[in-house]
């Protein structure tokens, strides 16, 4: 390397340092002149590139955050007990409240589920027993009871077919035994501004503890799992069984999965994810065994337990040898430079260009982030990996993720650390670097 290319990088490096550490103080407010004008930064070290995030610091401390129906913006229900929505201009994050006080506690020790963008207009999401549906144009919310039951929590929410129906699904999750939680897919219907109605429900599954049954809503269908069989069922919103190829294919190989830890499946491509983990463990046999061969007989089980695959799923071939491809596994990856062996939070962004996830190799509360292009006409449907990196502060860890539309972005909170966002939409405007030495941690 020559001296003035190394001069290059370091001037590069203590450039973006600054950027990173001077503008962002926890809990400021960045309404300096102009500090948002983002300059989009891929830096190439060790095989892989990197999209430098932008850093961004609300007002106060914000945990939760949600896809709202504006351009460039979250929404969040930490700031002044208040619905507020968060919009990000060159002037820093500016502040819209929605609704503020409408209950004694918009915020607090609860459960949260927020739902996806689904109205021009409205936002919704669970509160442990409730559920909260606000408009943001007029202010308008609506706090319904679901259940009174201390035992059950309501934990997702999902808007269902034509909106002025008022039609959602939710997840309930009631107790199980001590071991867990049996899990349910209730239909329900808004009635007014206090109830709604129960219009049926399928059994999503048992979620034992260390293991969450996983469930997904595809364009109106209800798509479910079942540990036992290794089969996934389908329903439509009449919760009558219907046919899906991706089920189909799924189920032709159902004698060959172990245990299904989470699925996706695209938009609108014939494609889905599926990330394989381990088996159902007996432990109480295991448990069972005498303490002179408790110890050798439970290694290889965790191993097992723990050893993960990541499938590609397609129903655009007739062929079954290459409906079900192994992405990634531990002695193979078709999608390099990733090898990592333990991952989760598999999510496609909402126009279906990305598909980002963890990857928790080395440690679960700070994970790596991976963003991986979703291309028509690739073999794989995918592109190169573009690694967003863990998270820089080091205190920081990832608490919840939503996307941003207009332009496209993928946004992790961190509480007191502030909001770290990369516009995914915007990677072809990055400034590419070549760094000798990296400064987003990759593994």
């Amino acid at each position: 390397m020559t001296h003035d290319k190394r001069i290059v990088q370091v001037v590069v490096v203590f450039t973006f340092l600054i950027n990173l550490y001077c503008i962002y103080i926890p809990g400021s407010n960045l309404s300096k002149e102009k500090p948002y004008m983002p300059e989009y930064m891929i830096i190439r070290h060790n095989g892989k590139r990197v999209f430098v995030p932008q850093t961004l610091a609300p007002k106060y401390p914000v945990v939760n955050i949600f896809a709202v129906p504006v351009k460039n913006a979250l929404g969040t229900i930490d700031i002044d007990n208040a619905i507020t929505v968060m919009r990000f201009t060159d002037n820093g994050i500016e502040y819209d409240v929605v609704a503020k006080n409408f209950l004694k506690h918009v915020n607090g020790a609860y459960n949260f589920g927020f739902c996806n963008v689904y109205s021009n207009e409205e936002i919704a999401y669970t509160q442990s027993r409730w559920a909260v549906i606000a408009n943001i144009k007029t202010g308008k919310v609506v706090t319904p009871v679901i259940t009174c039951n201390l035992d059950d929590l309501i934990t997702g929410l999902r808007p269902l077919g034509n909106r002025a129906e008022g039609k959602y699904l939710l997840l309930r999750e009631g107790p199980y035994y001590g071991k867990g939680s049996e899990d349910f897919l209730h239909l329900v219907r808004l009635i007014n501004n206090d109830s709604i109605q129960d219009e049926g429900f399928l059994n999503a599954g048992i979620s034992t503890i260390g293991y969450k049954i996983p469930w997904q809503l595809h364009n109106d269908l209800i798509f479910t799992y079942d540990v036992d069989s290794n089969r996934i069922s389908c329903h439509d919103l009449n919760l009558k069984p219907f046919q899906h190829p991706f089920a189909d294919v799924f189920n032709n190989n159902s004698r060959n999965w172990r245990r299904i830890k989470e699925f996706i499946i695209h938009p609108t491509l014939p494609l889905g994810i599926i990330v394989e983990k381990g088996k159902k463990v007996d432990w109480d046999s295991i448990h069972s065994l005498p303490n002179e061969v408790y110890e050798e007989a439970r290694k290889p089980v965790i191993k097992e337990r723990d050893r993960h695959v990541l499938y590609l799923l397609r129903w655009d071939t007739s062929d079954p040898e290459k409906q079900i491809i192994p992405l990634l596994t531990d002695s193979l990856s078709l999608i390099p430079p990733v090898t990592c062996k333990s991952y989760s939070g598999f999510q496609f962004s909402p126009d279906g260009s990305w598909l980002v996830f963890k990857d928790e190799t080395k440690d679960m509360l700070k994970p790596v982030f991976i963003a991986l292009p979703v291309i028509k006409d690739s073999p794989l449907f995918l592109g190169e990996p573009l690694y967003l990196g863990r998270l820089m502060t080091e205190d920081a860890t990832p608490r919840m993720s939503a996307w941003t539309t207009d332009p496209l972005g993928f946004a992790v909170s961190s509480g007191e650390y502030g909001l770290w966002k990369w516009d995914l939409g915007r990677v072809d405007k990055a400034k590419v670097v070549d760094m000798a030495e990296g400064i987003i941690q990759t593994e």
